[in-house]
């Protein structure tokens, strides 16, 4: 229904276009570049409107232009790069912008956005995600157009975090060593060289390029802070941070660098300006506070606070960790380590106690904690998910942070495999794409399956059910009609279904009988009703068979026919 909505609309909408164009008889660059297709006029119309709301904030409806001017002309790449200009406003959205973007270099069908902007973008994206290779990959194709590391103070900063990320780090120093000669008016060029140097055990050189940079560019506040966070020296580090806040600095870890390093008999004002900056956002910063300051004062700032505290190690912007709260209480915890928005685990809380944890293609449900209730497996398009014996697979989500009172960390090991979580359930039941009943649900007994309902009708119920003795099938019942009693039965033989039969009036007479023995198969028939079967037939392994008939219906056959051929 959707669809068919999305298609007249496409329709509605395209026709208007289409009209405006010809009786207008303008021609963008765009449509220069593409005068031949018809496709992409109407795309690039959409397009238009989608940067006029993008423009205006009216993201989502930005979006939806920019999904039908994609369905007209997918290999967009205008349309396919302000789409990721979308998503890259969340980080919950960065895995999709990334693939956007990747798109958008791919078609390389550039008409109002510079090819090699679209390529800068995508690295970028790479860079922060850590995902270095790709961004080396990148780096080196576009090369011989201009887009090399040396192209731009940006372009320099990504090229040497591609460096750092790939651990070559004194490749990363030279080049910014020498990066640092032809953008010395680049804050980042002079933090990305101390960030190396102190990476390669060389601090007191950092703090001579910080110092250099803060000559180069008076009031640069973040080479401020960053030469603050290398002081050792109180009083100087307290310098530093007063000049960082007068260059318009607003990081809380500011303050912070005060009062750990000793704020003295001012240390009550850095910790209010701590607050006030918003320290109470940050929870890394927090914990790195308890240092300092009495848990006690802590919890009376912070106690009733309802919202989101991150974790960026990297004071990037973008979190490695994300702890949400309701009057003081953590509701969910989320781990995006490579800040891709796709998280590698979400733990849900009631009452301050894990309850839910979501794995890539795992999820868990707890009963008392830590001791599983559920446990889902996701594969493509099917979903398993099982029931627990209560009280038999223990399984934390967290780790105690070493010395910490707000970080949390999850265990390695959470996920369990499904082999453990198998032999510890009572029931699986799976589910096939989106439909929301489920295809099977198997009743298992210390791993060992002991009945299977399956083959669900349109209302979800299952018509067939299977019993198991020592993991083999032995018998199965088949409700065809829905009314609760079986019309088909089914006996297995060693595994093996052995024969099959249907009662459909369910008066205890079976209408018609099939055995299976070794290769040769034998099928009975009763016309009457009366028990007794009156026609049968026999089929051998060499492919003959043997028909018998009871002329009387009274199960004596006096009547018979062979014949021979391929079964």
């Amino acid at each position: 229904m959707e669809h068919s909505r999305r298609t007249r609309r496409i329709g509605c909408l395209s026709s208007i276009f289409l009209a405006s164009y010809l009786l207008l008889g303008t021609q963008t660059p765009a449509q220069e570049a593409f005068n031949r297709s018809a496709e992409f006029r109407i795309a690039h119309g959409y397009f238009q409107q989608a940067q006029v709301l993008f423009r205006e904030g009216r993201y989502e409806a930005a979006t939806e232009m920019l999904e039908v001017s994609l369905e007209f002309f997918p290999d967009y790449s205008d349309a396919a790069y302000l789409s990721a200009q979308v998503y890259l406003r969340e980080q919950e959205t960065t895995w999709r912008a990334i693939e956007y973007l990747e798109r958008a270099v791919q078609s390389g069908t550039w008409a109002e956005t510079q090819s090699l902007s679209g390529a800068a973008e995508l690295i970028r994206a790479y860079v922060r995600t850590a995902r270095y290779r790709e961004a080396r990959q990148l780096f080196s194709a576009f090369e011989e157009t201009g887009l090399g590391g040396r192209g731009s103070p940006d372009l320099s900063a990504l090229w040497a975090r591609t460096l750092i990320g790939l651990g070559q780090s004194a490749e990363a120093q030279t080049f910014l060593s020498e990066a640092i000669r032809r953008f010395p008016q680049s804050p980042q060029i002079y933090t990305l060289l101390a960030e190396v140097l102190v990476l390669r055990g060389s601090r007191r050189a950092a703090g001579d390029i910080l110092q250099r940079g803060i000559k180069e560019i008076p009031g640069e506040a973040e080479l401020l802070y960053r030469l603050a966070a290398l002081e050792r020296d109180p009083q100087k580090r307290r310098e530093l941070v007063e000049a960082y806040l007068r260059a318009g600095g607003s990081d809380p870890g500011a303050a912070l660098l005060v009062i750990t390093g000793g704020g003295g008999d001012r240390q009550r004002r850095y910790v209010d300006l701590f607050f006030r900056l918003g320290g109470n956002t940050r929870i890394g910063y927090l914990d790195e506070l308890l240092d300092s300051v009495s848990m006690q004062e802590i919890s009376e700032r912070t106690g009733a606070y309802t919202g989101a505290r991150i974790r960026d190690e990297n004071r990037d912007g973008y979190y490695e960790q994300r702890y949400e709260y309701q009057e003081g209480i953590l509701i969910r915890w989320i781990s995006d380590q490579d800040q891709n928005g796709i998280a590698e685990v979400i733990v849900d809380f009631k009452d301050g106690i894990p309850r839910h944890v979501t794995l890539p293609g795992v999820e868990y449900g707890y009963g008392e904690y830590p001791f599983l209730e559920s446990a889902a497996f996701t594969y493509g398009n099917s979903r398993r998910q099982y029931r627990m014996v209560p009280y038999t697979v223990r399984r934390p989500a967290f780790i105690s942070a070493s010395g910490s009172q707000y970080l949390l960390e999850h265990r390695l090991d959470l996920n369990a495999g499904e082999d453990l979580i198998r032999q510890n359930a009572y029931q699986s039941t799976e589910y096939l794409g989106n439909e929301p009943s489920p295809a099977r649900r198997v009743h298992l007994l210390k791993g060992r399956i002991v009945r299977v309902d399956e083959m669900p009708d349109s209302s979800g119920n299952f018509t067939r059910t299977v019993f198991y003795e020592a993991s083999l099938p032995v018998e199965a019942i088949r409700d065809l009609d829905g009314d609760g009693n079986p019309e088909i039965r089914e006996q297995f033989l060693n595994g093996r279904l052995w024969k099959i039969a249907l009662d459909q009036d369910g008066d205890g007479v079976k209408e018609f009988e099939q055995v299976f023995e070794g290769d040769s198969g034998r099928m009975y028939w009763d016309y009457n009703g009366d028990g007794m079967y009156d026609s049968r037939e026999i089929a051998g392994a060499d492919g003959t068979l043997v028909r018998g008939f009871s002329s009387l219906l009274n199960g004596s056959y006096d009547l018979t026919e062979s014949g021979g051929g391929s079964r």
